[in-house]
């Protein structure tokens, strides 16, 4: 039965689609009487034909109702009465007929009554009296010559005002947001058709904004009335257009008449087009400079677009969210960009995004947020710790390559502006725009072997340099992102001057200063050994003479990279230059450690054994720096010590004579290697004597504090065994099938905690109550 309504239904529902879409397809019934007795008009109204058997031009009769009655069966003798009412099929005569007879038909103009009842004769005569009429038209054309040319313009009048189509466009205002649909009423030859009332009506994603509604009502005029419209979601739209034009009845009497017929509402299909509300914000950014110095605040510059097509939607604000990731090495760079680990897929989710980074290893360091609210602006914004969102983010020695990730995540925008946005945006990692390289910081500590020396003596130098990558000098460069490949060499140089070194800066040379050489070096972690023969980079011996007094200068210089920072040594650095004279200071300095093995947290210390010309008021300084896991980071750390000056006292001389010189205590809680450097001086400030760092004996290794344990994950209890199905009586109770019988009402009040449950206890029971009683 239900399949029959539904089929009768949807048969209902076409058929009615189809009187809709094709105007005149169908006629219509009258609303009007369909038989009744008729009055003859006023003979005013009304002109006789001379001379021609009685016959006249004008309305026929006149209705109960006042409808005006005209002829359209010529040469048949008329009745005041009427049978029956059939509307006349549609067309563009009907519509221009109905125009003048809903006009002119209470006209008191007789010549306006007979031009009228003349079309109808021209336009509406039966078959039947066809022959008649056209054989006795000239004739009364002849007798009412004035006639005819009143016929003609009114018809012409009727023709301009008989509705056969609309025009209709589409306007887009706002992307494809927002537009105007333009609506005019034409005639048979494409002319407006003015005064009539339109009913537009919009199927589809989309209202109009004079009624908030899918339909509004206009009338026509000469120009196209427009509409706006705004999307309410994505889709295609459909317009309609639904309007009256009026018809004609055929009444069935002894001579049959027209009248004019009830309005007939047709519906004329507009235009589709593709409507969206919402749009595709784009993020994109860059940074100030593809590198950026350690201990660098960085930083980023966001540009909003949207998609093709789109537009920002005035008034809607939308949170940006950026995420930074440092410490790639070229290697991961290389290998993340050829798996296609950070393209972003088409339609991909914000959060999906970033859990494929994060997948692959990738966790950012810092971020940022920004609210954005319009297309082509930019924001700055800067980097903020991860942890503490309040604390700017600084680039560390090792963050070496770094890039930015944007997401404007749908996810994470007010209710109003979800709806606003199509999808998340997202600014991928490692975009060429918004990446960068950290420049590393140099720790250069250098040591000459002599603080002082005689005339022709071989002079060296031991230089301990850290903070290069490890794989310097290895680095090609990378076109794509702008990188330049690494600088390979550094430069140590040798300068003599004849007053002691008064500034950092390398001095200008002239008779008091002279450049001695300079030479070539790995730039590389590690030790390096100047002079004395030992070869520089190009495997070339190095010696170094004190060809007359004064002061000689070992200066490190390396001009500098994209992942390495400029750095030159001081030229009046303490530990860096020997004074050649004629009868030199010789002090010398035995260091060993207290302890090589030390637990985290336990105090040890430096000792220091002093041997030669020690003047009154000399002191020792010890630098102990913080354990470093590797070798190449030594002196990169923190001091551990605090610059103590550790005075050289002759309750400190051993019987050799000798000095023995202990450090304060130091400790840490760091895991791995802490370096000592210890150095002796006179009572002005000048270095008698030190050494480099990483010698023999002078590094302690500091066992780690043990990792925090895991609590262990609790195992899984044992499944309890199910319980016996207890065994099915004869006749058993109602509530058997479900577990639950009398004897577990005790339970019920157990059940007061457990909400829904109770229920269904309180239930149960009141069923077995019921159940019961009934037996």
């Amino acid at each position: 039965m239900n399949k029959r309504i539904h089929a009768v239904g949807a048969l209902l529902a076409l058929l009615l689609a189809c009187l809709f879409v094709l105007p005149g397809a169908l006629p219509q019934a009258s609303a009007k009487p369909t038989s009744g007795t008729l009055k003859r008009p006023d003979r005013s109204t009304y002109m006789m034909v001379p001379g021609f058997r009685g016959y006249a031009l004008g309305p026929i009769a006149i209705a109960d109702n006042g409808d005006r009655m005209y002829c359209h069966e010529w040469g048949v003798t008329e009745s005041m009465t009427y049978t029956n009412s059939t509307p006349l099929p549609d067309s563009a005569d009907t519509r221009a007929a109905g125009y003048l007879i809903q006009k002119y038909q209470h006209s008191p103009d007789a010549l306006i009554q007979a031009a009228l009842a003349l079309n109808m004769h021209d336009h509406f005569d039966l078959a039947s009296s066809r022959p008649a009429w056209d054989k006795d038209r000239p004739t009364v054309i002849a007798k009412l010559p004035q006639v005819l040319a009143t016929a003609q313009e009114l018809w012409a009048e009727g023709q301009a005002h008989a509705v056969a189509g609309t025009q209709v466009s589409v306007q887009y205002a706002q992307a494809q947001r927002r537009g105007q649909v333009s609506v005019r009423v034409t005639n048979a030859s494409g002319t407006s058709v003015e005064g009539v009332p339109v009913k537009v009506q919009l199927s589809g994603p989309a209202l109009f904004d004079s009624t908030h509604t899918a339909s509004a009502t206009v009338t026509s005029g000469r120009d196209a009335v427009t509409l706006s419209w705004t999307a309410t979601g994505e889709g295609e739209v459909s317009v309609t257009q639904q309007l009256s034009v009026q018809t004609l009845d055929d009444i069935e009497s002894a001579q049959n008449f027209v009248r004019l017929g009830d309005a007939k509402e047709v519906s004329f299909e507009g235009v589709r087009f593709h409507v969206k509300k919402a749009f595709r914000p784009i993020l994109s950014t860059h940074v100030p400079g593809l590198t950026l110095e350690a201990g660098s605040l960085p930083s980023d510059t966001v540009h909003t677009a949207v998609a093709p097509g789109d537009a920002w939607e005035e008034g809607v604000t939308l949170n940006a969210r950026g995420y930074f990731f440092a410490g790639l090495s070229h290697e991961a760079v290389s290998s993340l960009l050829n798996r296609g680990v950070t393209a972003v897929k088409p339609g991909e989710k914000a959060a999906d995004y970033l859990q494929r980074l994060e997948d692959a290893g990738l966790t950012p360091v810092a971020t940022a947020q920004v609210d954005v609210s319009e297309a082509d602006a930019e924001y700055d914004v800067v980097a903020r710790d991860f942890a503490s969102s309040a604390q700017r983010y600084e680039l560390s020695e090792s963050d070496r390559f770094s890039s930015w990730v944007w997401t404007i995540a749908a996810a994470d925008q007010s209710s109003e502006a979800r709806g606003w946005i199509d999808g998340d945006a997202i600014s991928g990692l490692l975009d060429v725009k918004e990446s960068i390289s950290t420049r590393r910081h140099l720790m250069v500590d250098s040591t000459v072997t002599e603080h002082s020396a005689f005339l022709h003596e071989a002079l060296t130098d031991r230089i301990t340099v850290s903070g290069y990558p490890s794989d310097h000098g290895a680095f090609a460069g990378n076109a794509e992102f702008g990188w330049t490949a690494d600088t390979a060499l550094a430069q140590v140089s040798v300068y003599w001057s004849k007053e002691k070194p008064s500034r950092e800066a390398v001095p200008e040379l002239d008779d008091e200063h002279e450049l001695l050489g300079t030479w070539d070096y790995a730039a590389v972690n590690g030790v390096i050994a100047v002079g004395g023969g030992k070869p520089d980079a190009h495997g070339k011996p190095v010696h170094i003479y004190a060809q007359k007094q004064g002061y000689y200068a070992f200066v490190y210089s390396f001009a500098g990279d994209d992942r390495v920072m400029p750095v030159q040594s001081a030229w009046n650095d303490e530990w860096e230059y020997t004074h050649v004279m004629d009868v030199p200071v010789r002090v010398e300095i035995n260091t060993h450690v207290s302890d090589t093995h030390v637990d985290h947290g336990e105090d040890f210390h430096d000792v220091a054994r002093i041997t030669g010309d020690v003047p009154e008021g000399a002191y020792v300084t010890f630098d102990a720096y913080d354990a470093v896991e590797s070798s190449s980071d030594m002196g990169s750390s923190e001091l551990l010590t605090r610059g103590e000056r550790v005075p050289v006292r002759g309750s400190d001389r051993d019987a050799d004579g000798s000095y023995v010189v202990e450090s304060p205590a130091v400790h840490t809680e760091s895991g791995g290697t802490v370096y000592w450097k210890a150095t002796v001086w006179n009572p002005g400030g000048e270095v008698l004597a030190s050494h480099g760092l990483g010698v023999p004996g002078e590094s302690t290794e500091v066992t780690p504090p043990p990792a925090p344990e895991v609590p262990p994950v609790p195992a899984e209890p044992e499944p309890k065994p199910e319980p016996p199905t207890p065994p099915t009586p004869s006749e058993p109770p109602v509530l058997a099938k479900t577990g639950v019988s009398i004897g577990f009402i005790p339970l019920v009040g157990m059940c007061a905690s457990g909400g829904a449950f109770f229920i269904l206890c309180a239930y149960a029971v009141d069923k077995v109550r019921r159940d019961n009683a009934q037996a």
